[in-house]
């Protein structure tokens, strides 16, 4: 199978082939390496190969599942696959080998995916770059010298340089979806508690995050969601009913929707005049469906909003530290963590008990307020990021680069501004590729729906022609 051939297709157009005997799944996963072999020198996607893995999982998988003989990716943070390095992009848990597969891998190989790998990730995902000082920098397939996004960009420059035809990633403040915007992927954020975290943990950062994939077509995302979706045994909480299947689902014909657009940034960051033409253009695309669009406006307290998510990140980053130095009687420091995770974690243990809970408290204000909002609208559509994007290096602190706030506050909410909002509610949003620059760099724009609503969120996508 040449590379032609093989990224022709999506995962489920692989899957079929497989299924029709057209060629063999070793044949697929010989083609998936090959272009691993070819470009991943190049931009780094990839960090910890799992050939033999899944050469040995095709042996002993079911060979009607619905994605038999797919080559697929781990993203390295949080996910374990028993007996595989779960490094989490840090050098302080560069040996953690976890003995128990995570309950969203159970389900991915009970699906037939071949996890041939684990994909780059910044450290513990606090990024919007894919840059470590573990793993290196990941590369924009587009332009080498961009940025794929983050923290899921390993994963996305893996899909969008054709290696795998899709990949699992994770969002706690955007990562699927600004890496899609990045590399010219969809990427769908579910909602809060849509996809189980456990057995490992019971909520990952506090139900900021939830994993997912990015994928090159609707009905990857949709199937991919069918196969994660749903609570496991143990879970604290669950998400309102879903289909019971969001690929047969989104086939039926949308209603005519009103769509809130929103071209202004909480805390009055620039957007990127081609970041702008990409909304506006989406905007027209509704319309021409028979969709209603009408301007609006976000009204939340931007420096609220970013000490309540700082203050969960840090209690997440604190405990996640801690833990595993008491477990493992290692110490750690500027040796082995980086600056910006040791300030988080720092800040993590002077905070109180009524901080943490004055933050959730937050959170779940905002989710109201927005849950408001979308009383008047079925759907709010803004640009995915205010800038395209950026040089590698440029997101990657040093202490050069001032404080770890500033540097935050000046870069990486300049960068991302739109997508930690639907995070901090746990509504569903995705970002869709619809825009390309004159220069060729794709450019994304976010849709977000009501709590439990990803089915409108693929649907449209479905209308809009991916």
């Amino acid at each position: 199978m040449t590379f032609n051939e093989y990224s022709e297709y999506d995962a489920m157009g692989l899957a079929a082939l497989i299924q029709k005997k057209e060629v063999s799944p070793n044949e697929v996963l010989d083609a998936a390496i090959a272009r691993y072999d070819e470009i991943n020198p190049d931009i780094n996607a990839v960090t910890c190969e799992m050939f033999d893995e899944a050469r040995a999982f095709l042996k002993t998988a079911d060979t009607s599942a619905p994605l038999y003989g797919v080559p697929f990716l781990l993203k390295d943070l949080s996910v374990s696959y028993a007996g595989v390095p779960t490094t989490n992009g840090s050098r302080f848990f560069k040996d953690y080998i976890p003995d128990t597969d995570s309950e969203i891998v159970t389900r991915y190989k009970a699906a037939g995916l071949a996890i041939m790998g684990k994909s780059n990730t910044p450290e513990f995902g606090s990024n919007w770059v894919t840059e470590s000082a573990l793993l290196g920098a990941c590369r924009n397939p587009y332009n080498l010298s961009k940025t794929p996004g983050g923290s899921s960009g390993g994963s996305a420059a893996a899909v969008a340089a054709g290696i795998v035809p899709a990949a699992h990633a994770s969002d706690g403040g955007g990562s699927i979806r600004v890496p899609a915007s990045c590399c010219g992927l969809i990427g769908l954020k579910p909602t809060r508690a849509r996809v189980p975290v456990g057995p490992q943990r019971g909520e990952s950062c506090s139900g900021l995050s939830v994993s997912h994939a990015v994928t090159k077509s609707v009905r990857d995302s949709a199937l991919l969601l069918d196969i994660a979706k749903g609570a496991a045994q143990g879970d604290p909480y669950a998400a309102p009913s879903a289909p019971d299947r969001y690929l047969k689902a989104i086939q039926a014909t949308l209603p005519t929707l009103k769509i809130g657009l929103v071209t202004d940034v909480i805390g009055g960051y620039t957007v990127d005049q081609d970041c702008l033409s990409a909304v506006n253009q989406a905007a027209r695309a509704c319309e021409a469906l028979g969709h209603i669009i009408e301007d609006t406006r976000l009204t939340a307290d931007r420096d609220e909003l970013k000490q309540a998510t700082n203050t969960i990140w840090a209690g997440n980053i604190a405990n996640t530290l801690d833990s595993y130095a008491a477990a493992t009687g290692k110490s750690y420091g500027k040796d082995n963590v980086e600056l910006n995770n040791l300030f988080l974690a720092k800040l993590g243990r002077k905070l109180s008990a009524a901080d943490y809970v004055n933050a959730l408290n937050t959170l779940h204000k905002t989710g109201r307020d927005m849950a408001q909002l979308f009383e008047d609208y079925d759907l709010l559509l803004t640009p995915t990021l205010a800038q395209l994007p950026v040089d590698i290096g440029y997101l990657f602190y040093e202490e050069s680069k001032g404080s770890v706030n500033d540097f935050y506050k000046d870069k990486g909410y300049a960068f991302s501004p739109f997508t930690s909002l639907f995070n901090i509610t746990g509504q569903p949003a995705i970002s869709l590729p619809l825009y390309k620059t004159a220069q060729g760099m794709p450019v994304g724009v976010q849709f977000a729906a009501r709590f439990g609503d990803e089915l409108t969120l693929l649907q449209l996508a479905r209308a809009l022609g991916l």
